[in-house]
């Protein structure tokens, strides 16, 4: 059986540099408030993504409870079928 060689390490040389003494400012974009329907928890809705979701395909109709679809619509994933 052959010996194996000891790893090489690697090591990771990085220098930063400033390029301004100014602090950075961040801007924050602020969502539209949705309004949600008040909706039956318990009952069944059906609900169309627009694709906003990955695991949502765009035009994709989804048979939920008014629990999942409130939270849904809240999150802007799609809308409820009419």
């Amino acid at each position: 059986m052959e010996e194996k060689k000891p790893r090489k390490r690697k090591s990771l040389k990085v220098t930063l540099e400033n390029k301004s003494q100014e602090p950075k400012q961040e801007t924050v974009e602020l969502k539209e408030a949705v309004k949600v329907p008040e909706l039956d928890p318990k009952g069944m809705y059906e609900f169309v993504s627009n694709g906003t979701f990955r695991t949502m395909p765009k035009g994709s109709i989804w048979k939920v409870t008014g629990e999942s679809a409130m939270i849904f619509l809240k999150n802007g994933y799609g809308s409820l079928k009419k």
